[in-house]
Order: C-alpha cells, then sequence, then structure tokens
C-alpha cells in the first residue's frame, strides 16, 4: 500500500500544477461559487508574484477577491473585508499605477463613489478598446444624467462579449409590458443595464428606468428628483427603498409605477396592498386594478417568448439568465389557472409547457409540477 502513495500523490500533483488561472469577470454575469473564486484568487496571486509588473493578473487578482468578500458567510465584518481589497489595490497602485487595471480597481473598490470618478474615466482613457469598464461607464453617465453618452457606452457594452442575449431578452418583455411614459424602478445590474441598452437602441425610450440602488446616491438622487419635481430631500442615514418609492409615486403625476419582480422583498412587503401583478412587474396602484387582463395581454401579444423554449447562442450570464426565468413562473400560472376556467384547453397546454420547461432540473421541478397536475384535474 505505501508504494501506491507516491504515484498517487504525483499524480495529484500533476494535476494542481494544471490548474490555470481564468479570467475573472463581475459577479453579475458570472455566478460561480466561493470555492472556485478563492481557487482563482489564489492562481493570480501566484501570477502577480511571478511577475509583479502584471496589471492583468492584479485585475483578476482582485476581481477573484472581490467576489470571494461578496459571497462570504464568515465572521469577518465586511468593514475588514473591504479594508483587504483596498489594502490590494494600494499594492497594485506601487506596481501599475498609470494601468488601465489599476485606475479600474480603484474606482471598484470606492463602490460608485463619484469622488472617485477620475480613476473610472482615466481607465476609459487608457483602454479606448476594453470593455471591462463599460458598464460602470454606463451607470457613470446614468448619474450624471447625461443620456446620450450613456447609450454611446450601452451601443458599445452591447457589442461585447459582456452582454447577455438571454438578459436582453428578459429585459426586453419587461418593457414591452409597460404601457407608454411608465417609470420602471430596478434593483441590480442585470434588470438595468440591458433595459437601457435596449433604449440605447430605439425600444421603450418612453419608459423611465431608475435603479434604487443608484438612487442611494445622493447627488444622483438629487437630479432625479428634480427631474420629476420631488422636493422632498431624503438623508442617506434615513434611506430605505420604501421611502424612494413613496416619493416617486407621489410625484409620478399621470406616469405610471411599475416595480421590477427582481426588486427587494422589503419592497413587496412595504406596498403589498397597492402591487398588482401585470406580468414580470408589478403595477404601484391604490384601489382595485384589472391586473389579469394586462398580465394575459402582456404574455400572449407583447412578451417574445420562444428563448424560453430554444436558444441557440451561447450567454455569458447562463446561470442568471436560468434565474430570471423563474420570474416568469407565477406570471405563467396565474394564466394557467384563468386557462383552465375559460375553458381554454390548447391555450392551457401551451402555459403548461412553458412552465414545465423552466422548472424542468430546478427545485421547483415538483412542487410546481404537483400544482399543475392539480389544476389539470
Amino acid at each position: 500500500m505505501k508504494n501506491l502513495i507516491v504515484p498517487i500523490l504525483f499524480l495529484w500533483s500533476l494535476v494542481a500544477s494544471a490548474q490555470k488561472p481564468e479570467p475573472i469577470y463581475s459577479f453579475a454575469r458570472s455566478a460561480k461559487n466561493i470555492t472556485w473564486f478563492e481557487e482563482q484568487a489564489g492562481l493570480w496571486k501566484l501570477e502577480v508574484e511571478k511577475n509583479p509588473q502584471n496589471a492583468y493578473a492584479w485585475y483578476n487578482y482582485y476581481r477573484a477577491t472581490r467576489n470571494v468578500n461578496r459571497l462570504s458567510k464568515g465572521s469577518t465584518p465586511f468593514a475588514e473585508r473591504l479594508k483587504q481589497e483596498k489594502a490590494l489595490v494600494a499594492e497594485m497602485e506601487k506596481v501599475v499605477p498609470n494601468s488601465f487595471e489599476y485606475n479600474l480597481c480603484r474606482y471598484l473598490v470606492e463602490g460608485n463613489n463619484p469622488e472617485f470618478l477620475s480613476y473610472l474615466k482615466k481607465a476609459d482613457e487608457l483602454g479606448p478598446n476594453r470593455t471591462e469598464h463599460l458598464s460602470d461607464m454606463i451607470a457613470w453617465k446614468e448619474m450624471e444624467r447625461d443620456t446620450i453618452q450613456r447609450d454611446k457606452y450601452a451601443i458599445r457594452w452591447h457589442s461585447s462579449e459582456e452582454s447577455s442575449p438571454g438578459l436582453l431578452n428578459y429585459n426586453y418583455n419587461v418593457l414591452a409590458g409597460l404601457p407608454k411614459h411608465a417609470i420602471l424602478l430596478t434593483a441590480g445590474d442585470n434588470d438595468t443595464y440591458p433595459a437601457w441598452t435596449l433604449q440605447a437602441k430605439g425600444f421603450r425610450r418612453d419608459v423611465l428606468v431608475l435603479n434604487l440602488s443608484l438612487l442611494r446616491i445622493e447627488k444622483y438622487r438629487n437630479k432625479v428628483f428634480e427631474e420629476l419635481g420631488i422636493k422632498v430631500r431624503l438623508k442617506d442615514a434615513m434611506l430605505t427603498d420604501s421611502l424612494l418609492v413613496s416619493a416617486i409615486k407621489g410625484a409620478a403625476g399621470n406616469r405610471t409605477v411599475y416595480i421590477a419582480l427582481t426588486c427587494g422583498q422589503d419592497v413587496v412587503d412595504k406596498f403589498a396592498a397597492e402591487l398588482h401583478l401585470c406580468g414580470l412587474a408589478y403595477r404601484l396602484h391604490s384601489g382595485s386594478w384589472d391586473n389579469l387582463a394586462e398580465l394575459q395581454n402582456n404574455i400572449e401579444k407583447r412578451y417574445l417568448l420562444d428563448y424560453l423554449k430554444e436558444t441557440f447562442y451561447k450567454d455569458i450570464a447562463e446561470t442568471w439568465t436560468r434565474a430570471t426565468h423563474k420570474n416568469y413562473i407565477v406570471p405563467f400560472m396565474k394564466l394557467t389557472e384563468h386557462y383552465k376556467l375559460a375553458g381554454k384547453t390548447e391555450e392551457f397546454e401551451k402555459m403548461r409547457d412553458l412552465i414545465q420547461r423552466i422548472t424542468k432540473g430546478t427545485e421547483l421541478e415538483q412542487e410546481v409540477g404537483n400544482w399543475l397536475n392539480q389544476v389539470k384535474n
């Protein structure tokens, strides 16, 4: 038995040495697990140690470390983990201060702080053909409310490999289901950048897409509030998504406010009595509303749903695209129930098939399957 140990250890060492670092993308694009990011952080650290002037290695080392910290559920406070990231970027500054990578990381580590936009601008100047910073450029121009420049960067983002076809499809349907001049409140990257990109390409430019996370930045919030005629000034210390929604709702006038299904549960709970499910968004409306008619019209006539059945492209954000598919389930279930009650057998079967496709292989497959069987019988 002892003689077997050496060969096994030798083979294991060969496998370990064969591991190569892979490019690290934002977590909004590549939803790997924490173990993978930890391994990649170690591999990119080795690359940095081999050549401290390798700015690309530093960038990936930072990205991997950042993603580990965002996924970590350990006892170390986030402030301490952020301190670690800032120390890493400080080391970058010593060896690659004039690189695209350092300037981008210097901006990223400060978390959308407008005071550090000069670093993002510098990164853009140093890397005119790079794509890693395009989503940040889109957000910057949005914060300045420079929609012309925002659209320019959105078009570049769409032409790069950073853009997900599946998420564009999903956001197309979100926008398609809204009335003219609606206000759409979103929560994160994947329900915002694709929507702005579609608008840059000319689709549903009448809709005002506002990201609740960005609205937490005071200078940006004040600009948006001024445009909407909102006189109240919310202080950062008391700020919540619910307060933002309340302020926007109060100033909407003739514009209908919709809340994306991707928004947090706190918003849904706060406005539960006023939310009407109309497809991939809730209509914020006091009083009764025939949301089933709007939901049915959206699904039957406005949404493009073929991508849920078959895809013939490689999606760089496949995990997140599949996650967004789950947002179709409840609207589809409500319409399936309606078809059953109305005796529309063909429509019922088509919707039932779509639900089964979406839930297949997920943790919801059995539960939703049982529900479908109950409705069918």
